[in-house]
């Protein structure tokens, strides 16, 4: 049985899109007769609020070792927390994968086979970091996977070194239509609320309040981490931590889905809008050009809250329009099925071992 060991950056009960894929991609391995190990790294409690380190560490072990309670995580998959990454935190594993640049750094060092030691990219992680320090990750030498084409486009360009292009796919079992366009609310929108300044939600809240100046029957559904901002409007209906398939009922209450944000590694709750019915409303923000165009979706500035605006007023009103992008959707939402990226996830990594 081949052991694999996915390394996390530190235990966290939010919902965090670069972990969900790689709880997705843990719960295949597994399913395939794979030894599948979560790690995360605790950092010996050390945070930002100057808490207790002991009292941290406890915190960050029981949601390690309970989490996440938003994803079905399969049973056969081992979760551990460590005090902090070491040179031999996966010894006896036959693959590790680093999933962040943080852990790049510890599984570039781990004690085997340089062969089966992979980097999972998943942005261009330059937050808490220079851009040259995140370069630097990519020039180790660890077999590299990215999920979008301008992430490998950039990786190749700076590191000289190949890069295997695996996009997200989505679980039509999970994302999909279950209320049909035509019996959702005229004037309805669905749209993701996070703490991150990225993702550009100051954009979209104003942008809801605008909207609905314009039409007073708006309802928006809301689903994120956060809790409910105090104020909120009761036509602001929201889902806190909410499951996958909550976010797919939310989704479904909408006509449009909106997506304000300023950079995404890939934009996955976008391409899983687009599975369940909407007419994508979004930003130019990299990481959407994987599978949206202006044949079948709204695309705007990023920040150009003017353009936003007036995309969700025609989404609304130019029905034939709307129905003419979604139409689009179709022959695109072939090419990202999560059985095949699962997959060839599964077997690029597994290819040396097997």
């Amino acid at each position: 049985m081949v052991k694999i060991a996915f390394a996390l950056p530190v235990p966290n009960a939010k919902i965090i899109g670069g972990y969900k894929v790689v709880y997705e991609y843990s719960n295949y391995l597994a399913s395939k007769g794979c030894d599948v190990t979560i790690f995360y790294n605790a950092h010996n409690g050390i945070n930002s609020m100057h808490l207790p380190r002991v009292a941290v560490l406890l915190i960050r072990w029981k949601i390690g070792k309970f989490g996440p309670k938003w994803f079905d995580l399969n049973q056969k998959v081992h979760k551990r927390v460590l005090s902090c990454y070491k040179k031999d935190s996966f010894n006896g594993y036959d693959i590790v994968v680093a999933t962040a640049t943080e852990t790049a750094k510890y599984v570039n060092e781990a004690q085997i086979t340089p062969e089966n030691k992979w980097y999972f990219v998943q942005d261009f992680e330059d937050w808490g970091r220079s851009k040259n320090e995140v370069i630097d990750t990519y020039k180790m030498g660890m077999h590299i996977i990215a999920i979008s084409k301008w992430l490998k486009r950039i990786i190749e360009n700076t590191s000289g070194r190949e890069v295997i292009y695996i996009p997200n796919g989505i679980d039509k079992n999970v994302f999909n239509i279950k209320i049909p366009y035509i019996n959702r609310g005229k004037h309805t929108l669905s749209t993701l609320y996070h703490w991150d300044q990225r993702k550009g939600c100051d954009v979209a809240l104003r942008t809801i309040y605008r909207l609905k100046e314009r039409y007073h029957d708006l309802e928006v559904f809301l689903f994120g981490a956060p809790q409910r901002k105090t104020g909120w409007p009761e036509w602001i209906h929201y889902i806190q931590k909410a499951s996958p398939l909550e976010v797919c009922d939310s989704m479904n209450q909408a006509r449009v889905f909106l997506c304000t944000s300023r950079q995404e590694g890939f934009g996955l709750t976008g391409l899983e809008s687009i599975f369940c019915g909407c007419t994508l409303v979004t930003t130019d923000c990299l990481g959407i050009r994987e599978y949206a165009s202006e044949k079948n979706a709204y695309i705007c500035s990023v920040d150009d809250e003017k353009s936003i605006f007036a995309r969700v007023c025609q989404a609304f009103d130019d029905e034939e329009g709307a129905l003419e992008k979604r139409c689009n959707c179709q022959k695109l939402i072939e090419g990202f099925d999560a059985e095949a990226s699962r997959n060839a996830f599964y077997n690029a990594i597994t290819g040396s071992v097997i």
